[in-house]
């Protein structure tokens, strides 16, 4: 076994949703990362701010909404 392996601890349970409570989803994560400006604004944001973001997320359906909710972080 190598060093590694020993220090190996298992992920985090998840909420019955699927999702820690802070877990960015991953549509959201992908957008962020493409927008950098988006990405420093949504980063500075309180932890409340994040989570109802996060929650909004639930109503986007496609990609290409997803980039228009991302661009909306940066001009509130």
């Amino acid at each position: 076994m190598s060093k590694h392996e020993k220090n190996f601890t298992a992920p985090p349970q998840h909420q019955s949703s699927g999702m820690r409570q802070d877990e960015i989803p991953i549509g959201l994560g992908m957008a962020l990362a493409m927008n950098t400006e988006a990405m420093q604004k949504f980063a500075s944001l309180s932890e409340s701010k994040k989570r109802e973001i996060i929650k909004g997320t639930h109503a986007v359906s496609s990609k290409e909404e997803m980039q228009q909710y991302v661009e909306k972080i940066i001009s509130d």
